[in-house]
C-alpha cells in the first residue's frame, strides 16, 4: 500500500477520477496539496507495479 507522499505524487492526476472514501475530497486535496511539495523535495516518485516475466 503506498505512503501519503507517495499518493500525493500522482494525486492532482489521480483525484479527477476517484477520491478516498473518508476524509471529505476538500480535506484530501487540501492535505495531498500540502504534501505533494515536501513528496518531491524528497525526491519521491510515484509508485510503479514491478513486472515479471515469464519464459
Amino acid at each position: 500500500m503506498p505512503g501519503l507522499l507517495d499518493i500525493a505524487m500522482f494525486w492532482r492526476d489521480l483525484s479527477e477520477h476517484a477520491v478516498l472514501a473518508k476524509p471529505p475530497t476538500w480535506v484530501q486535496n487540501a492535505l495531498f496539496g500540502l504534501l505533494a511539495p515536501i513528496a518531491r523535495l524528497s525526491r519521491r516518485r510515484a509508485p510503479t507495479c514491478a513486472r515479471t516475466h515469464r519464459d
